[in-house]
């Protein structure tokens, strides 16, 4: 043929495709009379495919969430290193005038 030809044997999936699928259902569906396995797809009864779905995007949504919490961690924590960093700079300035205050009036006194 024009080799555009694909065989059920080309498709089919390996055992541990096909034994990683059966996990997922397992832990997802306990009923194993709510779906079916074929050979290359899965049948679900009616609503197993809205209870796998909302099992989906409350993992999406729980994962976001997770990545959200400690990207706001993130941005705190150099917020804060900038904040410090500041303090410094100025704890720095005022010293330096209160030294240069001091030897002035040091400076005055002694002369």
């Amino acid at each position: 043929a024009d080799g555009d030809d694909v065989g059920a044997a080309d498709v089919a999936p390996t055992l541990a495709q096909h034994q990683l699928c059966l996990r997922i259902l397992e832990l997802c569906l306990a009923d194993r009379g709510q779906y079916q396995v074929g050979l290359t797809k899965v049948f679900f009864r009616a609503g197993q495919w809205a209870i796998m779905e909302k099992k989906r995007s409350s993992l999406f949504e729980s994962s976001a969430v997770s990545i959200q919490r400690l990207w706001r961690g993130v941005v705190v924590r150099q917020s804060m290193a900038r904040v410090v960093r500041a303090v410094v700079v100025l704890q720095r300035w005022f010293r330096a005038c209160c030294d240069k205050r001091l030897v002035a009036s040091l400076r005055r006194k002694h002369a």
